[in-house]
């Protein structure tokens, strides 16, 4: 499974239980702060037209495998903490269920 397409299922997973809006917000706020905390680090764009959000996964991402991509292991370190602050355990749960994760040995700890 490529970064780009586990990011996917993380935000699909998300936008279930916070809806569209929230989603956005947090996975930017993730992203920002990975890109603030470690050098060099690109996450995804997250991208609003409209009521409608979205993200661009950088180039490299379409084709890295997601268990070896730092870049997306440390937005997901940075998501943890943000989900377990404004949802207590609930988003981490559902999170800690979805299957794309689980096969690929990652968790999402806050």
């Amino acid at each position: 499974m490529t970064s780009e397409q586990l990011f996917a299922k993380v935000w699909e997973a998300m936008e279930d239980m916070l809806g569209p809006g929230a989603t956005a917000t947090v996975l930017r706020r993730a992203v920002q702060l990975a890109e603030k905390g470690t050098p060099g680090v690109r996450g995804p764009m997250i991208l609003r037209e409209g009521l409608t959000y979205s993200f661009q996964a950088p180039a490299a991402w379409k084709e890295d495998d997601c268990r070896t991509c730092r870049d997306l292991h440390l937005i997901l370190e940075q998501l943890g903490p943000l989900l377990k602050e404004l949802t207590g355990r609930i988003v981490l749960r559902r999170l800690e269920q979805l299957d794309a994760l689980q096969a690929n040995g990652i968790r999402i700890e806050g």
